[in-house]
């Protein structure tokens, strides 16, 4: 099935900068950074750079994180997080950003970023890679945005496969290793998000997925005729991941989880990405208040969510000069 394409696979390419008339930089910005959804996750094969090919219909949502961001001109990329489990340096997202970000364009200031965190790790919802590309965002505003959004999206596929999602937000169909990102309507339904009080590690999950004999559902395709053809309920009765058996085989609590939420009036269940969290979709925003309201003390993280439209994304929440 072919799609409108927006993005093509990015190559590591020399950046231009803008020629349009320079936009007023700022010292300090606060920015939102949105978690995502794959409503439907259909890992392929197994590419020769040690990559997988996939299709993936994503929402983001209005779970997200804040990147407090202050410039600084002595060179120095500083990052802390108000969650202890995220790592601060080199290992965190949003820190390879600034780096990046910073060489790319030839700069010799520096940053320091502040994350409060909402976005659990280990989820499959995205957050890391969501704070990286949040960042590209942030830096090109403090620097009066030199780069252009293709500029951007080259440095975003640097970070990881999905990072170039969350340049554009709301709803997508996504291929290759993740990096080749096609406009859809977005999806405009409620959720209840479940983050159990275990993780699970990506790369695990694609290992077990290796090991397992298996044809390609391509469920991708069924939701992308349920968006287009504006039908909700279809998007929900066609839901699909197929990292969801593996994780649920050695994480029964999985299922335990899907089937609670089911139980509580959710249209659909799933797996969240490679988990460990798992989301109810509701077509009634009630129902779904009633189902977190029921489920929240059952769990250590509950999180209320609804589609995050594009016009939302990378929206700067506060600047100054």
């Amino acid at each position: 099935m072919s799609y409108p394409r927006l993005t093509d696979p990015v190559p590591r390419a020399t950046l231009t900068r803008r020629a349009a008339a320079p936009i007023l930089s700022m010292s300090k910005l606060t920015i939102r950074s949105f978690a995502k959804l794959n409503i439907a996750l259909d890992v392929l094969d197994k590419r020769p750079d040690g990559y997988h090919n996939i299709e993936s219909v994503i929402q983001s949502i209005s779970l997200h994180d804040h990147l407090s961001m202050i410039k600084r001109e002595d060179g120095v990329v500083t990052v802390t997080t108000t969650d202890p489990a995220v790592p601060a340096g080199p290992g965190n997202l949003a820190y390879r950003a600034a780096v990046i970000y910073l060489e790319a364009c030839g700069l010799d200031s520096g940053v320091d970023i502040e994350i409060e965190k909402l976005i659990p790790v280990e989820a499959g919802l995205g957050g890391g890679s969501s704070n990286g590309a949040a960042a590209l965002v942030g830096l090109n505003e403090l620097h009066g945005r030199p780069l252009g959004h293709e500029d951007l999206r080259r440095l975003a596929a640097r970070l990881g496969s999905d990072a170039p999602f969350f340049l554009f937000g709301g709803a997508a169909i996504v291929s290759g290793r993740g990096e080749i990102v096609n406009e859809l309507p977005d999806i405009s339904l409620d959720y209840v998000v479940v983050k159990p009080d275990f993780g699970v590690s990506t790369a695990q999950a694609y290992a077990r997925l290796d090991d397992e004999k298996r044809s390609p559902r391509y469920a991708s395709r069924a939701i992308v005729d349920a968006v287009l053809e504006g039908d909700r309920r279809k998007v929900t009765e066609n839901m699909a991941n197929d990292f969801e058996r593996v994780v649920e085989s050695e994480r029964p609590e999985i299922a335990r989880i899907k089937a609670r939420l089911l139980s509580l009036g959710a249209d659909g269940a799933m797996l969240a990405g490679s988990g460990s969290a798992v989301f109810g979709v509701f077509l009634d925003a009630n129902a779904c208040d009633l189902a977190f309201q029921a489920i929240m003390e059952e769990y250590p993280k509950v999180f209320r969510a609804r589609s995050a439209r594009r016009e939302e994304f990378a929206r700067l929440e506060a600047s100054c000069e």
